[in-house]
């Protein structure tokens, strides 16, 4: 088995001078270095862009990555994999479960990380002055201690994977794979697919396979999350049949129509496509620009709830609103646009979403690019 060597660590990941090897110490990163926002209800943490930690971290992601043998269930931040592949394999089944781990990354023992990763690390030293393991170094540059200064009061003086570092997906990855077999070797028993996309856990079953909603697999699944001392946050669990809702997405199933026997609505096709919700702000923001003619600040606080002028720091300047508007709608025109290309690409491949949905997505792009180049003709001429 390949691994991580002396050698690689200070020539490819720590980037050390051959007269730095002898004296040189692995501290842990600085707080100086750390950044924490909050995003809803969850603290995130980013290097400072002058941190060197930066470019370690992603040296280790170099070296870690051609290493790996990750579990076929584990779907995030992996190359040449999306959402889709996350939703893909439950697009066929009936019965829906999704399950979310609770503070997945902040929550995961450094320990276990660390004997987890050592298989792909050699057992040696970096020099003998120190005496410091190569194992150790890379922990250091993947960890982080919360301070007490910072927001996070339920991780104080807490040493975490923090969620925003670029090593924490691929670490996570790696630390929970024992857990996603032991669940996949479940599933398997009982005739249930199981996906995971970070901290979110999917499972599906055929109609006539219920146990999936069953207090008896619910606590099957707890139970194997509690071997790293994780747990699942029961308000996010969501327990459907025929169709569940996800991040903006929708996996419908068929409905079998009452007292038809073999019959199937032709309102309810099988297929994985956006939510109404979803696809009626694009409708919504279509319609602003190409009909009401809103102004882009209009269209932003009408909706999107974001009012410019409160946001700015120079609100009252018209040049600033309008610049800061304009782009805000390009940006969700062409965002928007990517998400309805990447559905249609996807659908290519797996045959997953209706001709129907996919005609449909086809005009909301067309029109899309219709306001793009509307706008982007505003922001050549101001």
């Amino acid at each position: 088995m390949n691994k991580i060597t002396k050698k690689i660590l200070i020539e490819k990941i720590l980037l050390l001078r051959k007269d730095e090897i002898d004296e040189f110490y692995q501290n842990a990163i600085p707080d100086s270095n750390v950044v924490e926002k909050k995003y809803k209800n969850k603290f995130m943490y980013s290097l400072s862009y002058s941190s060197t930690f930066r470019k370690i971290q992603s040296n280790i992601n170099t070296a870690l990555n051609p290493l790996l043998d990750l579990n076929n269930s584990a779907i995030a931040y992996r190359t040449g994999l999306s959402y889709f592949d996350f939703l893909e394999p439950h697009a066929k089944n009936y019965h829906f479960l999704r399950m979310d781990i609770s503070s997945f990354f902040h929550s995961l023992n450094v320990d276990d990380v660390k004997e987890t990763i050592s298989q792909y690390i050699d057992d040696d030293v970096i020099n003998t002055k120190h005496n410091q393991k190569l194992i150790d170094i890379v922990i250091k540059c993947i960890t982080y201690t919360i301070p007490t200064k910072f927001q996070n009061k339920d991780f104080h003086d807490k040493t975490i994977l923090p969620m925003g570092f670029s090593t924490s997906p691929i670490i996570s990855n790696i630390s929970f794979r024992k857990i996603d077999i032991l669940i996949q070797k479940l599933c398997v028993k009982l005739d249930i697919t199981y996906t995971r996309y970070a901290d979110d856990m999917l499972f599906s079953s055929p109609i006539n396979k219920k146990i999936i909603h069953s207090e008896f697999f619910l606590k099957e699944i707890k139970i194997l999350v509690s071997l790293l001392g994780l747990k699942i946050n029961n308000k996010k669990t969501i327990i459907k049949s025929h169709t569940i809702s996800l991040n903006g997405y929708i996996i419908q199933n068929q409905i079998r129509l009452t007292g038809f026997a073999g019959l199937i609505s032709p309102l309810s096709p099988a297929e994985i496509r956006l939510s109404n919700k979803k696809t009626v702000i694009i409708d919504k923001l279509l319609h602003h620009i190409l009909v009401k003619k809103n102004s882009n600040e209009e269209i932003l606080k009408k909706l999107f709830k974001q009012d410019v002028r409160k946001m700015m720091r120079y609100g009252n300047r018209e040049k600033y609103v309008n610049a800061y508007s304009l782009d805000q709608i390009l940006n969700k025109l062409t965002g928007y646009r990517s998400f309805l290309l990447s559905i249609i690409s996807h659908n290519t491949k797996f045959k997953s979403t209706s001709v129907e949905t996919i005609e449909k997505y086809k005009i909301q792009i067309s029109t899309i690019e219709k306001c793009i180049n509307i706008l982007d003709k505003k922001k050549i001429h101001t």
